[in-house]
């Protein structure tokens, strides 16, 4: 016997007579219905994990699992309450049937204050609310940093060339935490006339870039500490790489001191005093700026010891351009005190004069070259040496503004730039270097505002 209840029943018991009709007779017996009220639709929800923990700025995220405990399956709505300030909270899906599943993510702004925040997850059904909770702890995002090493084939931490000659290595950076930042790399400690140059000069940390040190012919023999520092946007932090300088092999040429001039007004002739009389057969070599350029050079160089001096090459100008750049020399000199340069007329002159030894005193000059032009950067041109050791002597000459002219050549031991006064403005930069073994070698610098410029080099030959 089957006894179907409508929805609408009324709660309550039924007594029900069954009864059994036969065709000689009848009979009966009771059964009790109870009808109770019919359970409601309903479910739970959960969160799995329960807890989470985030760097400010970035998500956590957790899965809401609901599930039917009576009745059938409805649909729930998804929400949240409680998260940091600002922070964004998703629900994939945002509306599921109960039973089914969906994934939480909470973003984080990365000014959260760090703390435990209690996220309340809310599930709307058609017939019922439930709530779960989820545990959010935001932490401190950890400071940008990162670490500087340095490492080269022959040591990680120390190097040996000759003077006049170059030295590289790598510098590594590393991230130490947090995240990449530009780093701007430097270094200090280098032996004085020493190039020092990065290639690339700023890398972002965890990247590296070769160092590389040109030492000056003259350099003086020894053990250099160079501190090489990267500077980040956060954080600063260095290295130490030990340069050890030697001398060259055989004889080599050296400076020994030098001589200058500048003019305060425009003048036919324009002397400079040593600090101390020269040593009797050392090569004297005279670079000077003349302001007026084609028009007026340089006709005779003069000293206090009667030497004969050789213009090398001819003036380095251009017809109109103001810019005259020469080079003299007097080999295997007497001893003197001063030097002069002469003009057929007044003109305004800056001049330097470099007295070396080691440097053969018959017929030491081997090769020159020399130009002049317009601009913000000046090049001498191309000269080269086949012999080792030989002595190059470079200049820059500047006309018409006296702002600092940098050296851009590597190598060359620089001396401190001359710069007339009054109207009529000559500079002149010099450097030397000794070349250890044959090569190229060129004479450079740049400046900040265009100018006419003139510019010369020349080798000389080793003493035997």
């Amino acid at each position: 016997m089957t006894v179907s209840t409508s929805s609408t029943t009324p709660v309550g018991s039924y007594p029900i007579t069954v009864t059994g009709t036969g065709g000689s007779t009848t009979h009966s017996t009771t059964f009790t219905l109870t009808v109770t009220a019919p359970l409601p639709n309903d479910f739970s929800i959960s969160a799995s994990p329960n807890s989470r923990s985030a760097v400010a700025g970035s998500a956590a995220t957790s899965t809401i699992n609901t599930a039917v405990t009576s009745g059938v399956a409805q649909s729930v709505a998804l929400s949240a309450a409680g998260a940091p300030s600002g922070s964004v909270v998703s629900f994939s899906p945002s509306t599921i049937n109960s039973g089914a599943s969906s994934s939480m993510t909470i973003t984080t702004p990365s000014g959260t204050t760090p703390a435990l925040y209690t996220v309340t997850v809310k599930g709307i059904g058609t017939s019922a609310t439930h709530t779960a909770t989820f545990a959010l702890t935001v932490t401190t995002p950890p400071t940008n940093d990162f670490s500087i090493s340095i490492s080269i084939s022959v040591s990680p931490t120390s190097a040996s060339v000759v003077a006049g000659s170059a030295a590289t290595t790598a510098i590594n950076t590393a991230v130490t935490s947090g995240v990449t930042q530009s780093i701007g790399l430097s270094a200090t400690g280098a032996p004085s006339g020493s190039l020092v140059s990065f290639t690339p000069s700023t890398v972002n940390a965890g990247a590296s870039s070769t160092m590389s040190i040109t030492t000056a012919s003259g350099t003086t023999p020894g053990s250099y500490t160079v501190t090489v520092t990267g500077t980040g946007t956060s954080a600063v932090h260095a290295t130490t790489l030990t340069l050890t300088v030697t001398a060259p092999s055989g004889t080599t040429p050296k400076l020994v001191q030098i001589a200058s001039g500048t003019e305060t007004s425009s003048a036919t002739s324009l002397s400079g005093s040593f600090p101390t009389a020269t040593t009797s057969g050392h090569l004297l070599v005279l670079s000077a700026s003349v302001y007026t350029g084609a028009t007026n050079p340089i006709t005779s160089v003069t000293d206090s010891g009667g030497n004969t001096w050789t213009r090398i090459g001819t003036a380095h100008f251009v017809s109109g351009h103001y810019s005259d750049g020469e080079m003299w020399y007097s080999a295997n000199a007497k001893p003197v005190t001063t030097v002069t340069v002469h003009n057929a007329s007044a003109a305004s002159v800056a001049f330097e004069v470099q007295e070396f030894s080691g440097v053969a005193t018959t017929g030491p000059l081997a090769t020159s070259v020399g130009t002049s032009n317009t601009g913000t950067s000046a090049n001498s041109g191309s000269v080269t040496s086949t012999v080792t050791n030989e002595l190059v002597v470079g200049f820059v000459a500047g006309h018409g503004n006296s702002q600092a002219i940098t050296v851009t050549s590597s190598g060359y031991a620089t001396q401190p730039q001359q710069v007339t006064t009054g109207t009529n403005i000559a500079t002149i930069i010099t450097g030397v270097r000794v070349l250890a073994t044959p090569g190229v070698a060129s004479f450079s610098g740049s400046f900040g505002s265009a100018m006419y410029w003139a510019s010369g080099i020349a080798i000389f030959k080793p003493g035997s």
